[in-house]
Protein backbone atom coordinates (compact mmCIF):
# COMPACT_ATOMS: atom_id res chain seq x y z
CA UNK A 1 0.00 0.00 0.00
CA UNK A 2 1.07 3.33 -0.58
CA UNK A 3 2.30 5.93 1.66
CA UNK A 4 -0.62 8.60 2.41
CA UNK A 5 1.94 11.39 0.94
CA UNK A 6 2.52 9.10 -2.53
CA UNK A 7 -1.12 9.16 -2.56
CA UNK A 8 -1.75 13.16 -1.94
CA UNK A 9 0.90 13.59 -4.97
CA UNK A 10 -1.03 11.21 -7.15
CA UNK A 11 -4.11 13.07 -6.23
CA UNK A 12 -3.36 16.19 -8.25
CA UNK A 13 -3.55 13.67 -11.47
CA UNK A 14 -7.18 13.71 -12.63
CA UNK A 15 -8.82 10.17 -12.60
CA UNK A 16 -5.80 8.24 -10.62
CA UNK A 17 -6.88 7.46 -7.35
CA UNK A 18 -9.25 4.64 -6.45
CA UNK A 19 -12.21 5.24 -4.98
CA UNK A 20 -10.35 3.43 -1.88
CA UNK A 21 -7.34 5.32 -2.09
CA UNK A 22 -9.44 8.55 -2.23
CA UNK A 23 -11.32 7.73 0.48
CA UNK A 24 -8.18 7.01 2.78
CA UNK A 25 -6.90 10.28 1.71
CA UNK A 26 -10.13 12.01 2.62
CA UNK A 27 -9.94 10.25 6.29
CA UNK A 28 -6.70 11.45 6.45
CA UNK A 29 -6.70 15.00 5.54
CA UNK A 30 -9.66 15.34 8.05
CA UNK A 31 -8.04 13.53 11.08
CA UNK A 32 -4.02 15.04 10.61
CA UNK A 33 -3.43 18.94 11.55
CA UNK A 34 0.06 18.31 9.73
CA UNK A 35 -1.36 16.27 6.77
CA UNK A 36 -3.59 19.16 6.29
CA UNK A 37 -0.59 21.42 6.30
CA UNK A 38 1.60 19.27 4.31
CA UNK A 39 -1.24 19.48 1.42
CA UNK A 40 -1.72 23.01 1.69
CA UNK A 41 2.29 23.50 0.99
CA UNK A 42 1.79 21.05 -2.14
CA UNK A 43 -1.25 23.12 -3.25
CA UNK A 44 0.96 26.36 -3.22
CA UNK A 45 3.94 24.48 -5.28
CA UNK A 46 1.61 23.22 -7.85
CA UNK A 47 -0.19 26.24 -7.94
CA UNK A 48 3.40 28.04 -8.78
CA UNK A 49 4.45 25.64 -10.80
CA UNK A 50 1.44 25.94 -13.16
CA UNK A 51 2.20 29.53 -13.55
CA UNK A 52 5.99 29.05 -14.22
CA UNK A 53 6.76 28.85 -18.23
CA UNK A 54 10.12 28.07 -19.06
CA UNK A 55 12.17 30.51 -21.52
CA UNK A 56 15.57 30.88 -22.70
CA UNK A 57 18.24 33.84 -22.38
CA UNK A 58 17.86 36.46 -24.56
CA UNK A 59 20.15 35.67 -27.99
CA UNK A 60 19.37 31.99 -27.46
CA UNK A 61 18.51 31.08 -31.37
CA UNK A 62 21.57 33.55 -32.76
CA UNK A 63 23.94 31.43 -30.21
CA UNK A 64 22.55 27.94 -31.61
CA UNK A 65 22.87 29.25 -35.16
CA UNK A 66 26.60 30.61 -34.64
CA UNK A 67 27.38 27.19 -33.57
CA UNK A 68 25.64 25.35 -36.06
CA UNK A 69 27.65 27.53 -38.74
CA UNK A 70 31.03 26.99 -37.45
CA UNK A 71 30.83 23.58 -37.50
CA UNK A 72 29.32 23.22 -40.70
CA UNK A 73 32.54 25.82 -41.75
CA UNK A 74 35.21 23.27 -39.92
CA UNK A 75 33.92 20.33 -41.71
CA UNK A 76 34.15 22.12 -45.07
CA UNK A 77 37.64 23.05 -43.82
CA UNK A 78 38.87 19.17 -43.15
CA UNK A 79 37.10 18.60 -46.51
CA UNK A 80 39.80 21.28 -48.08
CA UNK A 81 42.38 19.96 -46.24
CA UNK A 82 41.64 16.64 -46.77
CA UNK A 83 41.47 16.60 -50.87
CA UNK A 84 44.60 18.58 -50.43
CA UNK A 85 46.50 16.31 -48.49
CA UNK A 86 45.56 13.19 -50.53
CA UNK A 87 45.73 15.64 -54.18
CA UNK A 88 49.53 15.68 -53.28
CA UNK A 89 49.64 12.20 -52.15
CA UNK A 90 48.12 11.38 -55.66
CA UNK A 91 51.18 12.91 -57.18
CA UNK A 92 53.80 12.00 -55.05
CA UNK A 93 52.85 8.32 -55.99
CA UNK A 94 52.46 9.26 -59.91
CA UNK A 95 56.47 10.69 -59.43
CA UNK A 96 57.55 7.71 -58.10
CA UNK A 97 56.37 5.48 -60.55
CA UNK A 98 57.20 7.32 -63.28
CA UNK A 99 60.86 7.82 -61.51
CA UNK A 100 60.81 3.79 -61.17
CA UNK A 101 60.17 3.52 -65.01
CA UNK A 102 62.36 5.57 -66.13
CA UNK A 103 65.55 3.85 -64.16
CA UNK A 104 64.52 0.19 -64.65
CA UNK A 105 62.24 0.76 -67.68
CA UNK A 106 59.34 -1.40 -66.54
CA UNK A 107 57.20 -0.67 -63.00
CA UNK A 108 56.49 -4.23 -61.92
CA UNK A 109 56.93 -4.92 -58.15
CA UNK A 110 60.12 -6.21 -58.08
CA UNK A 111 60.97 -2.77 -59.50
CA UNK A 112 58.98 -0.70 -56.80
CA UNK A 113 61.23 -2.76 -53.88
CA UNK A 114 64.61 -2.53 -55.93
CA UNK A 115 64.52 -6.12 -56.59
CA UNK A 116 65.05 -6.24 -60.61
CA UNK A 117 68.47 -7.03 -60.59
CA UNK A 118 68.54 -9.18 -57.48
CA UNK A 119 69.33 -12.93 -58.85
CA UNK A 120 68.48 -16.26 -56.91
CA UNK A 121 71.88 -16.19 -56.18
CA UNK A 122 72.70 -12.80 -54.56
CA UNK A 123 69.39 -13.22 -52.57
CA UNK A 124 70.33 -16.69 -50.91
CA UNK A 125 73.30 -14.83 -49.99
CA UNK A 126 71.86 -11.70 -48.58
CA UNK A 127 69.66 -14.33 -46.64
CA UNK A 128 72.65 -16.14 -45.19
CA UNK A 129 74.59 -13.03 -43.81
CA UNK A 130 71.78 -12.67 -41.49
Amino acid sequence: METLKELLIKSYEEGVLTPEEQRLLEEALATNEAFRQEQKELEALHNMLADYTPGFKPGFADRVLETALNITAANGNMYFLFKRFALTGVAAIIALLISVYLTDGNVSFDALLGLSDLSKDNLLLALSTF
